[in-house]
């Protein structure tokens, strides 16, 4: 190293030659002063540059999209291009696995209540409740400032099976008066009259049991906050609705399968 202080004392450096002769580098080469990587990185055999960087008080996503932006407006040469890695990519495969598995999620769910009611037709209103929980897992979110993660998406799956024993209950109960010989409309009204606090009561302790881990009582509750306001927000909102809506989809899916019925009957006679 004590030889490399100066461009002088580089251009003095000694080469061997091939024919075993000592020559200083100048004669064989041009040193200059310049800059270039103190590392070459490849990967897939190809060169890569990694710039990295750390995120204060802002969000994964809106981080990524004000990036994207800004290389939006660079006119890269031939051969080069850019890539979101490192919590980008981590995100975005957490994000495909577990949309994975809120479908797989949803299946079961419909496979069981099929089974249960012994219908295709009406486990179909007892599942119109769940997008009824997005609305107000997006408002929760949106009100607490907190983003859409991997735990929010994981307090999405749990909605699935939490927000359909309000309209199971409710589906149920209709059912029974029909068997005992009331009228659908009166057993409706009946039904939701009946089986509204029992749904309210379900309801308020779920929503009242998750108020510590929402507003992050506790060490590493700001960590699971996301999972209890989206599991807060869901279940409130499709508890409302679905007392509303579910009625009215029930009847139709009633009168669709009624239909269904006397076509079938006419088709054998």
């Amino acid at each position: 190293m004590e030889n490399r202080n100066s461009i002088e004392e580089v251009e003095n450096l000694l080469i061997s030659s091939s024919v075993g002769l000592q020559i200083p580098l100048k004669e064989i080469a041009e040193v200059t002063v310049g800059s270039g990587p103190k590392g070459i990185d490849r990967e897939n055999q190809q060169r890569i540059v990694n710039v990295s960087g750390n995120i204060s008080n802002r969000f994964l996503g809106k981080v990524i999209q004000d990036a994207q932006q800004q290389l939006n407006k660079l006119v890269l040469p031939e051969d080069y291009r850019y890539e979101f890695v490192g919590e980008n990519r981590e995100m975005q495969e957490s994000f495909l696995e577990l949309a994975q598995a809120l479908v797989l999620s949803i299946i079961l769910v419909y496979m069981i209540i099929a089974a249960q009611f012994e219908s295709l037709l009406m486990p179909l209103a007892v599942m119109f409740s769940v997008p009824f929980s997005l609305i107000g897992v997006i408002l929760a979110l949106l009100l607490a400032n907190k983003s859409l993660n991997v735990l929010s998406y994981i307090g999405i799956i749990m909605l699935v099976g939490i927000v359909v024993n309000n309209s199971i209950v409710l589906i149920d109960y209709i059912n029974r008066l029909r068997q005992k010989g009331m009228e659908r409309n009166e057993a409706i009204i009946l039904g939701g009259r009946t089986r509204l606090r029992p749904i309210l009561m379900t309801m308020f302790t779920t929503v009242l049991a998750l108020v510590p881990m929402a507003i992050g009582i506790g060490e590493g509750s700001e960590l699971r906050a996301p999972m209890a306001i989206t599991i807060i927000g869901g279940l409130t909102s499709s508890t409302f609705l679905s007392l509303i809506i579910v009625p009215i989809f029930y009847t139709f899916l009633d009168d669709l399968s009624q239909k269904i019925t006397k076509r079938g009957t006419i088709n054998k006679a």
